[in-house]
């Protein structure tokens, strides 16, 4: 299962916003999905940048991938 979330744009990083897909992050920071999917890939490589609307945002978006445990 995948999540993407919006966390604060400073050393805490408490949580803004869960969603299910990149479409609904999209929908919910008003960027496109291309740019969710490429601030999160980007996160995944380096050191976190804050991501939309520019250097500044007032956020950062992750991406968790984790498997669900079966019963």
């Amino acid at each position: 299962m995948t999540l993407y979330i919006a966390v604060t744009p400073d050393h805490l990083e408490l949580p803004m916003y869960v969603a299910d897909t990149a479409e609904d992050m999209a929908k919910w920071a008003g960027i496109k999905v291309q740019t969710v999917r490429s601030n999160c890939s980007r996160n995944r490589r380096k050191e976190p940048l804050s991501a939309g609307r520019g250097i500044g945002a007032p956020y950062r978006l992750r991406r968790l991938d984790f498997e669900e445990e079966e019963p």
